[in-house]
Parts: structure tokens; sequence; C-alpha cells
């Protein structure tokens, strides 16, 4: 008997009618999020999108072949990367409108996961967040209201047959459990992970380069670090918890409240906001209940067993479990399976891997550099700013960190690492040289310090490299490095 209840409970969770308007807000967070990132991939296109900026692409097309699965080809010039982005732009804004949301979430998911393959060298966690958003709108029942068309046409009439519309809540469903199974596997994996069971993980992520402030963290600030570290620690293991109990519950408010304050911690101190924002904007579809009864005084999810399976629920069925299978590719038991099916995910464009810091015992580092120009015809060094030449941008940031064995969701071959540090190194003197616009020798001092409990005053001697190149008419002559003592970390 309580096995059948069980039964009957899942049943009726997937089976059910729910009002359209939480689902639609969501699609329109959902674009609003797609137009700031849209327009930060085309601020970049000269940097990396470009034949002529830093990343050597036909290196990664060679050594990863399933970057040929492409809408973007070599060849292809700066200009056609401003019209497919464009393009994007545009397609966000008629998501926002509600426009043919699925055709549009298609485009978005495409032109995407084309740009970023493309740029397979500098991915991160924002990209792989906002591909499988936009693929989830290709299959959510979005666009039955909300509409600007319809606002248009009827005026605020309208208004009440929104109110009435109700979608099946089955894929929505879907995204819950990829959104919970997320928390919780991201969680899970930090216990495993040495400095977050220590509760010293948060102390070395606020100082590595990707973090807002580095600068700010002190030793002094350590024990205050770490009770940010059990508390962040904590809270990712419980929200789906907390944010799946009943309506109008305490625990499901302390999940609403958990849940927005866990991401725009994450965003003050971090440069990852495309991910977070995307999750703290699903609170809209946990809570979508709650936010009609407040709208409208209306009971939503209303039981309707009469629903049956039809191609996109079956397929967004077996797309949760792919990608919940896929996030365990480096579980002992499941690894050879999960690999496969991470690499058929990858095929289609779909990368689960918000596993944020689980990996800050391996790479962690506190970075210093100095950079020295040597005009030519002159003998005395003048300093320069590194930041003038290589933003503190994530991208930018990655692309360096390749360099030094910080990898990062990229898996790097130890067939092809030398090859691809040599074009970074050639990337950074080309970025220079275009830069400074005139003859001399550019030596960049970067200091490595490993951040660990022993060495928080970093008293352990760090790893220091020399890049040095040489820039004559706007462009680089081979750039060389040499690590110029053999610290062992």
């Amino acid at each position: 008997m309580r096995y059948k209840n069980l039964y009957l409970n899942i049943k009726n969770w997937f089976f059910r009618e729910t009002f359209a308007i939480p689902l639609d807000i969501f699609r329109i967070l959902a674009g609003v999020l797609s137009v700031f990132y849209f327009y930060a991939l085309l601020t970049q296109v000269k940097d990396f999108s470009s034949p002529e900026g830093i990343i050597n692409h036909s290196f990664f097309i060679e050594n990863w072949q399933y970057l040929k699965l492409n809408l973007i080809q070599p060849g292809v010039g700066e200009s056609f990367f401003y019209i497919i982005l464009g393009i994007g732009l545009i397609a966000s804004f008629s998501l926002i409108a509600g426009f043919k949301p699925r055709i549009c979430a298609f485009l978005l998911f495409i032109i995407s996961t084309s740009v970023q393959r493309w740029n397979f060298a500098v991915i991160y966690v924002d990209d792989a967040t906002m591909h499988l958003l936009f693929f989830w709108l290709i299959l959510l029942p979005t666009g039955k209201t909300l509409v600007l068309s319809e606002y248009l046409k009827e005026g605020s009439k309208i208004l009440d047959n929104w109110k009435e519309t109700k979608i099946s809540s089955f894929v929505i469903n879907c995204l819950i459990i990829n959104i919970c199974w997320l928390y919780l596997f991201a969680g899970l994996t930090k216990l495993v992970s040495p400095m977050w069971y220590q509760g010293f993980a948060m102390y070395p992520i606020m100082q590595i380069p990707i973090a807002r402030f580095p600068d700010f963290w002190k030793p002094d600030h350590y024990n205050f670090l770490i009770v940010v570290t059990y508390a962040s620690l904590i809270t990712e293991i419980a929200l789906p918890f907390l944010l799946l109990t009943a309506k109008n519950s305490l625990t499901k408010k302390l999940g609403l409240i958990s849940q927005i304050l866990f991401h725009v911690g994450i965003i003050t101190i971090l440069r990852i906001p495309f991910a977070n924002i995307a999750l703290a904007a699903s609170a809209v579809l946990f809570f979508r209940e709650e936010i009609m009864e407040f709208l409208f005084q209306k009971k939503s999810d209303i039981s309707d067993l009469r629903h049956k399976f039809s191609f996109v629920p079956i397929f967004s069925l077996i797309i949760v479990l792919l990608i919940c299978i896929s996030t365990m590719r480096n579980v002992p038991l499941v690894k050879h399976v999960a690999r496969p099916v991470t690499s058929a995910l990858w095929l289609i464009g779909i990368n689960q891997h918000y596993q944020l810091f689980d990996w800050i015992h391996r790479f962690n580092f506190k970075i210093e550099r100095k950079v020295g120009i040597v005009p030519l015809g002159l003998r005395k060094q003048r300093e320069i700013k590194h930041t003038d030449f290589f933003p503190n941008d994530v991208r930018f940031i990655l692309f360096q960190l390749r360099n030094y064995d910080i990898r990062w969701i990229l898996h790097i071959g130890k067939d092809v690492v030398d090859e691809l540090k040599e074009d970074i190194r050639n990337g950074i003197a080309k970025k220079y040289c275009k830069k400074i616009n005139r003859d001399g020798e550019v030596n960049i001092i970067t200091t490595l310090h490993r951040i660990t409990p022993d060495n928080i005053y970093f008293t352990k001697e760090p790893k220091v490299f020399d890049l040095s190149f040489t820039c004559y008419q706007g462009k680089h002559l081979t750039a060389k490095e040499y690590l110029l003592n053999p610290s062992d970390y």
C-alpha cells in the first residue's frame, strides 16, 4: 500500500495541470538574461571569436573532433559572428515578447552552442548553464500567456483569459528535477573535497583570479570564511529538500530565501553571473502556485490524470535522466556508463557541469603579475599594467590559466598540452603587441602562490614564470617562457 501511494503521488505530481503565467514569467526572465548574455558575446568577438583574436581555433578543431559539428566552420570572417550574434539578440527580444518562443529558444541554443564550441578554449559554467536553459525552453510549453502581440491587440482584457490558461506541468517538473539534482550533486561532490569538509574552501575561492575582490581577503578573515564555507555547503545540499516541501510551508519559504541569498552571494564574490541568475530565476517555477495565489487568488496545480504521454514529455524525461547520469561521470561505479552518456549529450550541445569549486583543493592560486617593456633603442624598462591588455574578465583569465595547468571544465590531454601552452603564450604576445603599437622587448613575470591551510601567509616559495617576447611593427616574435624556480606544488 505504501509503494502504491508513493507511485500515485509521483504520478499526480507529473500529470497535473498548472496555470501558465508563472512559466511565462520565467520565459521573460530567461529572455532578459539572454539579451545580456548575447551582448556580452558580441563585445568579445574581436578577442575570442574572430580569426584575428587570441585563440588558435584550428588547434582545438584538430584535437577535439566533435567540435567540427558546428554551425561555424574555419574560414568564416569576423562579420559572420556579428551577424549570428545579432540574430541571437533579436531572438532574445522575441522570446521576451512571446513571439514563437520555441523557435526563438532553438535559435538561441544553436547559436550559443556553436559560438562556444568555436571558443572551446574559454568555455565555462555560465556557457554550460545558458545552453541548458535554452534547451529546456525549446521543450517547455511557453508562450500561452504574456504575449506582447496579444496584449497590443486585446488590451488589458486579455488578462482575464491569461489568468485561466492552464498547461501540463510534466516538462516543468522535469526541469525542476534537473535543477534539484544540480544542487544536490554539486553539494555532495564537495563532501569529498578536502578543503570543503575541512572548512577551508572559501578562503582560496575568495582569492583566485575570477573572484571580484581577491586582494581584500586576508588571514584575519580566515575564521569568518570557515563559517561561510560550511554555511554554503549545507545550503547547497539542503536546497532541493527545502524547495520541494509543501506550498506556503515555513521550510519552503526558507528554501526561497536560501536560494536567493546563495546565488546573490556567489554573484557578489565571483564573476559568474549568468549561471547564478538563471538558477535564482528558477524560483518562479518552484513557487508558481504561490505566485498565482498572490497575484490573482487562484488555486494552481489542479490534478488532471487524463494526460497521456506525447513525444515532448517522453523526450524531456529521457533527457533529464541522461543529464543526471552524465553528472556522475567521475563516480567510480557509474563512470563507464556516464562517460558515453556525457559524450552523447555534448554532441547535441548539453554540458551539465555545475560542480562549482569541488576542485578547489587541486586548482587554487593567488596570482601576481609584473609587466615591463624595454622600448627598442632604450635600456630602461618601463612598467605597464597587465589588465590594460587582459581585463579581469573570466574568459581572459581562463585563457591565461590554461598555461599553468588550471583546467576548469576543459580536459587537456598530455599529448597536446605543450602545443596548447605554446598557442596560449603566442596569443598573449599577439594581444600585447597589437595594443602596445611600438617595438620593444616585453617581460611578464607571473607569481603563483598555492593557497593551502599551511600557506595562508604565503611563506612557501611560489612558482615564478618569466614570459618574454619581442614586439616588432605591431606583431610578435616567438614567445618563450621559463620557470624561474622549481617550487613543487
